[in-house]
């Protein structure tokens, strides 16, 4: 946003920045009409990620100039005349330059540099040409603003050109160029633009919200500071914005309004077992405030759960705490720390996995996994502790990225090695803190910092600083930030176990699961047959597919056996955040079950939340096992019918429910291994699939070797199809493999 005399221009950014934060529109305008200022904002991991965007749209352009593409470069120059920079870019589509890099365009009140206008083969008032845009975005997903960004491009391309560009593509930092149809989004980018106009000559009051935006935002610390004067209920530990509206509407507009409260407040749209944790959190922050110390309370210990979740002690435990650059490359990141702290000697001891390409990170991965089942042959009723869900989900990560150390993680987290000390203190104890974050709880367990890296984020850029000078200062400073890490997560454990109830039970060591003789004998033959076809197998062959193949299965079915173990570790307040469930259920009052068969309906009503959950069986995460079966379910109305059995006659309601486990895929995983038998064995039972695996073209009688397949004709789908000579064709429309001529799987 800026201003030309009397006249304000706007660019595609102002709506982005409109979309995340319509508080920031404000800010910026009240900042260019003279009645405020931009604040100096100096912060090193937002120019690291400027630089990293920059670097993917230059690597871009030497692509595109490595393949011969000729490229009409454009821009603002050093005068930075939109005026003279658009009617360029017009005249360079008029050329019919094949590439036009830094294409501007001015229409109207609003200006923007698209990144590349791409020549098609299309008509247009050009000529038989036209041009369609691609925009470069460091992302490895598509997200909102960027196709609001395209829109407004390719509309100014339509007025140039005559015809408005049917695609328009991101570039995102895998090199993926994700495809947008315009038609599809460009009413929702007219909607969003008459909103942003509204709001700017309405100068709409507006009032600050926390949100993705606002770690890389200039406003930050003011929006901090009206926070703080306004006791706003965005201070409230996890409380959503929807509940803040909620509470508003109720008359509770700030945090010591919710803390002192009465405990039995009804607030509309809010279970009363939420209210009594918002209001909770929110008397323990104001009591803080006042005793100027972190005041806590320790929850009702449930089996399973916090305190009765904290394993015991064991002289081989290990603290880990991973760093990572999730810009290493465009089209990933990099795990570049395996930070370890083990306490079986006199004093803990640190030990760090370096890891400075893709070849280390694996070898980091694998030394930190062989490290670990190396001290479980001393130290049997060992843990791995870590503070919040990333560690677990990285070494899940690295494991399928790199299809190595299977075995020994899924032992690993069958034995439930991994303890997230997050979830335990979540569970155990509520505190006085706005966020619960590992820095903000230090206080309590008297820990203190003395690094120079203070934050992942300047341990990223200090990692790029490394990376750019070669200097081992900067992994030194790194390696003392990730050692406070592990020992500020050691002296969380030491506290815990002094809070720790005596009369607790510790928890069971998980025994190793039973697998029946069938089962063991099936996963020896299959591992048998897999490393028969791998040895002396080229990657890609068909061999060396068959071979991996056995493998598909069990590795598709991991993440989703993760996933449902995860959850029945949950809270119901935390399943109300997670998009495959429904949490906090509660009976609706005065509802009365209703007998049908041997069974009961019961009726349960839950908060607005995102959840995929539909007709059919779910599972009760309190018991990891069956709730029952769906019969009805009304998200309008926040509530569902779910039919018991009489085998749950005698259990607890179910306060969230969760998806089952996979599908059973055994026959799947027989099928499969048919096929790699006979592959195995050259047996040629299968002589289709084999083609497929081999890249063999269809094979149809009466059909020449070589020739054309393809046909749009239905008749001459058929023919060939019924003249297929053990072979197959895709056919797409459904998505048919059409195998004759062969004995089936």
């Amino acid at each position: 946003m800026q201003r030309y005399g009397n006249q304000l221009i706007y660019a595609p950014s102002d709506l982005g920045n409109f979309l995340a934060c319509e508080h920031l529109t404000q800010l910026d305008l009240r900042a260019v009409l003279g009645q405020g200022t931009r604040p100096y904002f100096s912060n090193a991991y937002v120019d690291l990620i400027a630089r990293k965007g920059e670097e993917h749209e230059r690597n871009f352009l030497e692509a595109l100039r490595a393949d011969g593409n000729g490229i009409t470069e454009v821009g603002l120059g050093g005068t930075r005349d939109f005026s003279a920079a658009a009617a360029l870019t017009a005249e360079a589509m008029r050329a019919g330059s094949k590439y036009i890099y830094q294409a501007v365009f001015l229409t109207g009140d609003w200006h923007g540099i698209a990144d590349f206008l791409e020549r098609i083969d299309r008509p247009s008032a050009l000529g038989a040409w036209s041009y369609q845009v691609l925009d470069t975005k460091l992302a490895r997903h598509p997200r909102p603003e960027h196709a609001l960004q395209l829109c407004f491009y390719s509309h100014a391309v339509k007025q140039i050109q005559g015809n408005a560009p049917e695609m328009a593509y991101v570039v995102l930092g895998t090199r993926e160029r994700f495809p947008i149809r315009i038609t599809n989004v460009s009413a929702y980018f007219r909607r969003l633009q008459y909103r942003f106009r509204q709001g700017i000559t309405a100068r709409a009051q507006t009032a600050p919200y926390p949100c993705d935006h606002c770690l890389m935002c200039g406003y930050q610390s003011i929006c901090d500071g009206q926070w703080e004067r306004d006791d706003h209920l965005v201070r409230v530990a996890g409380i959503r914005h929807d509940q803040v509206n909620r509470l508003m509407t109720a008359g509770l507009t700030t945090l010591t309004a919710l803390a002192q409260a009465r405990p039995d407040t009804r607030v509309a749209k809010i279970s009363a077992a939420t209210f009594e944790a918002l209001h909770n959190q929110a008397a323990l922050q104001f009591e803080s405030q006042r005793a100027n110390k972190i005041v806590y309370l320790e929850l009702p210990v449930e089996d399973g759960r916090g305190f009765a979740a904290l394993p015991q002690r064991s002289k081989g435990d290990i603290i880990l705490d991973l760093e990572g650059h999730p810009f290493f490359e465009p089209a990933r990141g990099l795990t570049f720390l395996f930070g370890i702290l083990t306490i079986d000697g006199d004093t803990p001891q640190y030990q760090p996995f370096w890891a400075h390409d893709f070849a280390g990170e694996r070898r980091a991965f694998e030394a930190f996994v062989d490290f670990v089942h190396a001290r479980l042959q001393r130290f049997q009723d060992l843990h791995v502790y870590h503070y919040g869900a990333y560690e677990q989900s990285a070494i899940k990560q690295l494991m399928g990225l790199y299809a190595t150390r299977e075995s020994e993680i899924d032992d690993l987290l069958r034995r439930k090695i991994f303890v997230n000390l997050y979830s335990i203190f979540r569970q155990a104890l509520r505190t006085g803190v706005s966020s619960y974050s590992l820095k903000k709880l230090e206080p309590l367990f008297e820990f203190t910092r003395a690094a120079t890296v203070r934050s992942g984020m300047e341990a990223i850029v200090d990692y790029e600083h490394w990376r750019e000078s070669q200097d081992d200062k900067f992994l030194g400073q790194i390696a003392a930030y990730n050692e406070e890490d592990c020992r500020a997560t050691l002296a969380l454990l030491d506290w815990l176990h002094k809070l720790r109830p005596c009369e607790l039970t510790w928890p069971e060591l998980p025994q190793p699961r039973e697998v029946s003789q069938e089962a063991a004998e099936a996963l020896d033959a299959r591992q048998r047959l897999r490393e028969n076809l791998l040895k002396g197998a080229e990657p890609g062959d068909y061999r060396w597919l068959a071979g991996e193949l056995l493998e598909y299965h069990r590795r598709e079915a991991r993440p989703g056996w993760w996933w449902y173990f995860e959850r029945c570790g949950m809270t119901p307040e935390e399943l109300v955040e997670d998009a495959e469930s429904i949490g906090c259920l509660e009976p609706e009052e005065n509802a009365i079950a209703i007998p049908r068969k041997k069974s009961l309906i019961h009726t349960l009503k839950f908060p607005p939340q995102d959840h995929k959950l539909a007709l059919g069986s779910v599972h009760d995460p309190a018991t990891g096992k069956s709730a029952g079966e769906i019969l009805e379910i009304d998200d309008t109305t926040g509530t569902l019918k779910l039919r018991r059995g009489p085998k749950l006659a005698g259990t607890v309601l179910p306060a969230a429910l969760i998806p089952g486990g996979p599908y059973d895929d055994t026959q799947q995983r027989m099928a499969l291994f048919r096929i790699a038998d006979s592959i195995y064995k050259e047996e040629a039972r299968y002589p289709a699939l084999e083609a497929v695996l081999k890249r063999e073209p269809p094979r149809i009688r009466g059909f020449p070797a070589g020739g054309r397949i393809h046909t749009v004709d239905v008749e001459e789908m058929k023919s060939r199809a019924l003249r297929l000579d053990s072979s197959y064709l895709f056919i797409q429309g459904p998505r048919v493999l059409v195998r004759l001529g062969q004995v089936p799987v």
